[in-house]
């Protein structure tokens, strides 16, 4: 499968949520600088999604985006909040295991308590969330 990146008018959290559902590994917002579509293009290459930080969720915006609390008070061991930082790089499973030296499973079961702790069903509305709150 080729991967997809989607260079956007827009920075709206839904369309980069329903972008990427839609099975793109990655979304630039046009007003983006050249060394972040490069990073981008780069790990997309490498296996992994791109997702930029994105403006908070305008009033009547899809009903996808989950808010979150900060990830501060999030209750994740610190290697599930290692998990999520890169989950939010865009790496895959076994990207992460590797970068902690962990097993795929492991990760997997990071990834699981990850979602279930931000109150989402995906990787990739943990993501979008993510990318709005502070770290």
């Amino acid at each position: 499968m080729t991967p997809v990146i989607v260079i956007s008018g827009g920075d709206d959290v839904a369309e980069a949520l329903r972008i990427i559902s839609a099975g793109a590994m990655g979304y630039v917002p046009e007003r983006s600088d050249l060394d972040t579509l490069a990073y981008a293009l780069r790990l997309v290459l490498a296996g992994g999604t791109y997702v930029p930080p994105l403006p908070a969720t305008q009033k009547g915006a899809h009903a996808a985006v989950v808010t979150v609390p900060d990830w501060t008070t999030l209750p994740l061991t610190p290697r599930q909040k290692d998990v999520l930082r890169l989950l939010t790089q865009g790496l895959s499973n076994k990207l992460i295991a590797r970068e902690l030296g962990v097993s795929v499973e492991t990760v997997k079961d990071h990834v699981a308590a990850v979602l279930k702790a931000m109150g989402v069903s995906s990787r990739t509305q943990a993501v979008v969330a993510a990318a709005q709150k502070p770290r």
